[in-house]
């Protein structure tokens, strides 16, 4: 007696997975600012408007605060293992510049990673802070668009001359390219990354508000 012999066909399902980021790790800093501390560790504001827009790009962004940290030096050792592209960080004018130089030089001596200096300081005085030797490039006035260009070059290995609101060394002497003039359409900026940080290690004082635009008539 012959056997019947049934056949089965199966079905094979490949699950397709999302496509692993290529994008370069970007590093952000906050840090100390001696006396001001003592009123409280506010939200580093201008990191997370310097973020908004790598992170909405998919950029992998870190925001390192070095006033949370009590052993930073250990802590931003691990961070740097990843191998950020670009380390960039806000000062003010007064005892920030201190600590922001004494991390900068930090960053030196354990990475490859391009430093960038921007807000109050390098804003007001661009060819002071970019002739330091510790300091690779400055970002003038507001820099989230003119952040992401740079990393966009950076990535690509493209040239930094077009890129406003910049300030840069071309084989160690000073170029200070065109301001960049002031959004006229804020909508293009994201709202604020705050996944980013941990909110619950903030208080004292936070300023919070929305951007606006002011325009004189005459």
């Amino acid at each position: 007696m012959r056997r019947d012999r049934k056949l089965f066909n199966y079905l094979v399902i490949i699950p397709i997975m999302p496509e692993k980021s290529e994008k370069s790790p970007i590093l952000l800093i906050q840090p100390k600012t001696g006396s001001w501390d003592v009123m409280g560790a506010r939200l580093p504001q201008g990191l997370l408007s310097i973020a908004a827009l790598p992170h909405m790009h998919g950029y992998p962004v870190k925001i390192f605060d070095q006033r949370m940290e009590q052993d930073w030096q250990k802590r931003l050792l691990e961070v740097l293992a990843q191998k950020p592209i670009v380390v960039a960080m806000s000062v003010m004018t007064g005892k920030q510049i201190q600590y922001a130089l004494e991390v900068s030089q930090f960053v030196k001596d354990h990475s490859s990673a391009k430093i960038v200096w921007g807000g109050i300081h390098p804003t007001l005085f661009p060819d002071q802070t970019i002739a330091h030797r510790l300091i690779d490039m400055v970002l003038m006035y507001d820099g989230e668009f003119s952040f992401l260009e740079l990393i966009h070059a950076l990535e690509k290995g493209g040239s930094l001359k077009n890129i406003k609101g910049l300030c840069w060394k071309d084989k160690g002497v000073s170029v200070k390219n065109p301001e960049r003039p002031f959004a006229n359409d804020l909508e293009q900026i994201p709202e604020l990354p705050y996944n980013l940080v941990d909110m619950n290690k903030y208080y004292g004082l936070n300023l919070t508000g929305q951007r606006s635009m002011v325009q004189t008539v005459l």
